[in-house]
């Protein structure tokens, strides 16, 4: 059903005989889509209704447990995650420092999640400026400054250890119990892993939606993403896939190797398996680093920082890529003193995500063993 507004303005609905209710689009000129909804028939009781940038982006609508999970959300899981994270870090004997509020500012981060996930944006992104230049300015400082004596928390080693341990098997099986939870960054890498199985690059390949035969069934936005492929597979589309570096997409060739893919937007075990991996390996490299810079408790408190941060655990739950470069740079700074090993895994980083290559030049400069 279509409808003029005005001149530049007009609306189209959709009817979903399952669900009783109408998809409603409403359009203007150049600008595209402005708005969008959904009427529930024949009550006429509004049950979405999206403007602005939340019409384009589905990202931005506060779905529960679309990004990192339901249960990770969950106030009574990230909160105690937060005070774990800040009571095994602070230093009790100085609680009035700079590295006290360090600690507060990484977790004041939760604040601009909660109304992530409530669906308000424009008060979710004001709120991450403040700790994001906060912590520009105390980095800066830091790294320009010379070097201070690091604070120390108060936690014994034993268990900073024990906690690291346990976290880091909570994290993966909610992982493993979460299943449906991979975002379309990890279903990148899993496609590009396919193509490149099939001996093609992922740049260009990625399966795409626009004028091809749909094989599937409409989601609850009306749209079909599985279509028949030039490869004539019936694939999920993510057009928008391929903006990442090579090594992005190598690095799920194991998993992928492993456990296959279906062509769907499934469970995508093969993205799982690769998030896990590359969150234990970040850790394992803080461990081996830790350990090399300052003996055991560095080792365990580097471990548990990233272990009992919400945040990476967010990233976990997300099945995103975004560990897979974090871990080559902890594998590059383990082995800072090698020039070849430090230059190939800023290399790798680099061809994962181009902002590694912010490291080149400091580690250009390391000094020669």
């Amino acid at each position: 059903m279509d409808r003029p507004l005005s001149a530049a303005t007009t609306t189209d609905a959709s009817f979903d005989e399952a669900t009783r209710q109408w998809r409603v689009h409403v359009w203007s000129g150049r600008a595209g889509e402005i708005a969008t909804g959904r009427v529930e028939d024949p009550s006429g009781l509004v049950l979405e209704a999206w403007t602005g940038p939340q019409v384009a982006w589905k990202m931005a609508r506060g779905r529960p447990g679309a990004f990192g999970g339901k249960i990770l959300n969950a106030w009574w899981v990230w909160l105690p995650l937060s005070l774990v994270f800040f009571l095994g870090l602070v230093d009790r004997r100085r609680l009035l420092s700079w590295h006290t509020a360090d600690l507060l500012v990484l977790v004041s981060f939760g604040v601009s999640l909660w109304f992530f996930n409530r669906g308000e944006i424009f008060r979710s992104v004001p709120l991450a400026l403040p700790p994001l230049l906060y912590l520009l300015v105390r980095m800066s400082w830091t790294g320009f400054g010379g070097r201070r004596a690091a604070p120390r928390g108060t936690w014994p080693v034993w268990l900073l250890a024990a906690v690291a341990v346990f976290l880091a098997g909570f994290r993966v099986g909610l992982d493993v119990e979460a299943q449906h939870s991979v975002i379309d960054v990890g279903y990148a890498g899993v496609i590009g892993a396919d193509r490149i199985l099939d001996g093609q690059m992922p740049y260009g390949n990625m399966p795409v939606q626009d004028g091809l035969e749909p094989c599937g069934r409409a989601d609850a936005d009306g749209e079909i993403r599985d279509r028949i492929q030039a490869n004539g597979r019936c694939e999920s589309a993510n057009p928008r896939g391929d903006t990442y570096g090579p090594v992005a997409y190598l690095a799920y060739v194991p998993a992928v190797l492993t456990f296959g893919w279906s062509g769907k937007w499934d469970a995508l075990p093969a993205a799982h398996a690769t998030a896990i991996l590359f969150d234990l390996l970040v850790v394992l490299g803080l461990v081996l680093a830790g350990r090399r810079l300052g003996g055991n408790r560095l080792a365990a408190t580097l471990a548990f920082a990233w272990l009992a941060y919400p945040f990476s655990a967010y990233v976990l739950a997300t099945n995103a890529n975004d560990a897979i470069m974090p871990a080559l740079l902890v594998w590059g700074f383990w082995l800072a003193t090698s020039d070849w090993a430090r230059g190939a895994f800023a290399a790798l980083a680099g061809w994962t995500k181009f902002g590694a290559l912010l490291v080149a030049p400091l580690w250009l400069t390391y000094p020669p063993a």
